[in-house]
């Protein structure tokens, strides 16, 4: 990678870590003003959207995803089994 090559892609991690950084600070702040219904709401619009600009990403994490709602079942099983 040539001086030009490096000077630009350490431009856009730059310009990357101060969206992320922005976009952290944003959530801490509008996150709690959300109700439940709203941020269900968001959420459900998120995945429609990107169902839209990926149509077949749900292949690429099927695994994972299986993989984290048996987790996540299991711990919901343990804990319902200790509220009883």
């Amino acid at each position: 990678m040539d001086g030009m090559d490096e000077k630009l892609l350490r431009e856009k991690l730059e310009g990357y870590r101060a969206f992320n950084e922005w976009e952290e600070e944003e959530e801490r702040r509008t996150l709690p003003l959300l109700s439940v219904e709203e941020s269900v709401r968001q959420f459900l619009e998120l995945q429609a959207f990107m169902r839209l600009l990926a149509p077949d990403a749900h292949e690429i994490f099927f695994e994972d995803d299986l993989a984290e709602r048996v987790e996540a079942r299991a711990r919901f099983r343990r804990i319902a089994e200790a509220m009883k």
